[in-house]
């Protein structure tokens, strides 16, 4: 892997940054874009004075939508706030959508030929935007889906029975909301 691209550096935006550096071996260059170029520059900082507890020699800059161009990935984590307090994720469409669709395009027009990676809310449906404003393959554009929840759910398991979550094995299924299904595969004992 070469180059990814990260373009929303919130909470979600910087924990990808920062295991990005920790688990991809032979990634040359971590771009970040955000909105908030004054957060930006302290948060680049951070992960660049980081690289030597990781012995990584990744190039880590703050970047324009014109660096997706040669990028292999580019991860959209940008998004609505989280804070509030929320009955559902989809009452963030409108303003999710809204956010995308300036995002995308601009990303499609720099040249960008790679793999799109969703992690904005409504996740499902933010990825068929993506997809949509994207007008690329279908291949082209993954949703992190429920990884998360696959993650949340291994832990709660591992916590409950008194297991190392290496020996939880299990799956969310669906959509990445209020519709997902739990899929107990199998469990060490």
């Amino acid at each position: 892997m070469s180059k990814i691209v990260v373009v929303g550096c919130g909470n979600v935006g910087m924990a990808y940054s920062y295991s990005l550096l920790n688990q991809i071996l032979g990634m040359n260059e971590l771009v970040l874009i955000d909105i908030d170029k004054e957060k930006l520059k302290g948060k680049v900082l951070d992960l660049n004075h980081s690289l030597f507890n990781l012995n990584s020699v990744t190039n880590i800059k703050e970047g324009t939508y014109s660096d997706c161009s040669d990028a292999d990935i580019v991860c959209i984590t940008a998004g609505p706030s989280q804070s509030g307090i929320k009955s559902s994720r989809m009452e963030d469409l409108h303003n999710a959508n809204n956010i995308l669709k300036n995002i995308v395009p601009s990303i499609k027009n720099s040249g960008f030929s790679g793999i799109y990676l969703v992690a904005s809310n409504p996740l499902d449906v933010m990825t068929y935007v993506t997809w949509k404003y994207a007008n690329c393959d279908q291949s082209k554009v993954i949703g992190a889906g429920t990884l998360l929840d696959t993650a949340r759910l291994r832990y709660i398991l591992s916590q409950k029975y008194n297991k190392p979550i290496n020996e939880v094995t299990c799956y969310v299924l669906g959509e990445h909301g209020d519709s997902r299904i739990y899929s107990l595969v199998y469990c060490k004992s």
